[in-house]
């Protein structure tokens, strides 16, 4: 049985892996997708389930978080549960509605300061407080104490505020005498005083369910098994409000307003150069996305594209993606630069394998062009590469959805470039 439920954004995988270590090293047990997920059981039954054990949810609060629908639904429930939600800060947004809705009123907890290292242990203090009473506040410095909202005010976690133990001794009584009544009326104004004081900062909600470690990294080449559920690797997405389903988009990436996200940080690049887009990954086993603003959402299409692995591992992997309905649920065609591809439905943090990772003779190696096609028609799904078919698979999950680019890259950095992207429906 866990303790705390951890909350979080696939994006935000590596805070809840130090997160839940910190926490378990403190002997606080913790409930975390997908480690805790059994095979077998339908991911939103597993993630109720770990709920219902849990008194305590620790929420990572990022911009990733605060727009995940699968983050949200998960908070909706702790609240509904009655659930204490402890949100620990990492990005300083504003909450968005739906978040705002259920925990603008929860005491928060600020990492916004690099490293994160430098907050967990306040956290964990601040943790077993919750679940315990215990914890090392008492002997923190004022300013490094959890901070609390009691009436709208912020109020430290001090000596002056934490919970009030009474020692219970079998001691034989001097004589029957009765109590002063005045003695009694003290010691009840006394014990509603400090409960007072305990309902206001929460003590006695139930308790949240703490999620466990990241999503642990993706097999290596050739150890996907097909129909298989593996964890995703966190993505950066951004999706059009377009619900169109007609037309055509193409793309040769020289007009630099033509709805790709561009992106320069020390994790993910992903910019127009010299007429293509580019996608580079520097994270090991990590992946990311994008998704065009523009273009419509597609159900029966053929998508295609030229794409070439331009430098870092040949396992890197890049392609297409589509039929995307958020940042948790899409399709994606992947081929790396040795010569193999694959099919995945991606679900939340997991991934069925429609296609296992195979090898062919018609995918280019290492800075070669490869035309990637995906035909859609219907449940059906087939592959194409260098006009070659690779293979067709049927899959009734996703009707439609937008369509964008994706890598994946196991030895850091990777990347890839795209050009001549063109999608256009099918009757």
């Amino acid at each position: 049985m866990a303790d705390v439920f951890i909350s979080y954004s696939s994006y935000d995988g590596e805070v809840a892996g130090a997160v839940c270590q910190t926490l378990e090293s403190r002997g606080i047990r913790c409930w975390i997708a997908p480690r805790d997920v059994i095979p077998g059981v339908p991911y939103a039954e597993a993630l109720i389930d770990g709920l219902n054990q849990c008194r305590l949810m620790v929420l990572i609060f990022s911009a990733n978080s605060n727009q995940s629908p699968q983050v949200i639904r998960e908070v909706e429930r702790a609240v509904n549960k009655g659930i204490t939600i402890l949100p620990f800060r990492i990005d300083n947004v504003a909450l968005s509605k739906s978040m705002e809705y259920f925990v603008s009123s929860s005491h928060w907890l600020d990492a916004l300061t690099p490293p994160i290292g430098r907050h967990l242990p306040k956290l964990a203090d601040t943790v077993q407080v919750l679940l315990y009473g215990g914890g090392n506040t008492a002997l923190m410095p004022a300013e490094m104490q959890p901070s609390y909202m009691v009436a709208g005010n912020p109020v430290q976690m001090t000596t002056a505020v934490q919970p009030v133990y009474t020692t219970v001794v079998d001691v034989k009584p001097r004589n029957k005498a009765v109590v002063p009544v005045v003695i009694i009326s003290c010691i009840i104004v006394v014990a509603l005083a400090i409960v007072g004081v305990l309902f206001l900062m929460g003590w006695f909600r139930p308790p949240v369910i703490p999620a466990g470690m990241p999503p642990s990294s993706p097999p290596e080449s050739g150890q996907m098994q097909q129909g298989s559920s593996q964890p995703v690797p966190p993505q950066n997405v951004s999706v059009s409000s377009s619900v169109q389903d007609s037309g055509t988009f193409k793309d040769d990436f020289t007009d630099l307003t033509s709805g790709w996200k561009q992106v320069s940080t020390e994790r993910f690049e992903c910019n127009y150069i010299n007429g293509e887009f580019s996608l580079t990954e520097k994270r090991r086993n990590w992946g990311d996305m994008v998704v065009n603003r523009n273009a419509a959402r597609f159900s029966d299409m053929v998508i295609e594209v030229d794409a070439r692995h331009s430098s870092g591992s040949i396992n890197t992997r890049y392609g297409l993606v589509f039929r995307a309905q958020d940042v948790d649920n899409y399709y994606r065609f992947l081929v790396t630069g040795k010569g193999e591809y694959l099919l995945q439905r991606v679900n939340g943090m997991f991934s069925q394998q429609l296609v296992q990772l195979t090898r062919s003779e018609f995918i280019s190696s290492t800075n070669v062009v490869n035309h990637l096609k995906v035909i859609c028609k219907g449940p059906q799904i087939s592959l194409e590469c260098n006009g070659h078919p690779l293979t067709a698979v049927t899959d009734k999950s996703l009707a439609a959805g937008w369509i964008g680019l994706g890598i994946y890259a196991v030895e850091p950095p990777g990347t890839a470039v795209f050009d001549n992207l063109k999608v256009y429906s099918v009757k």
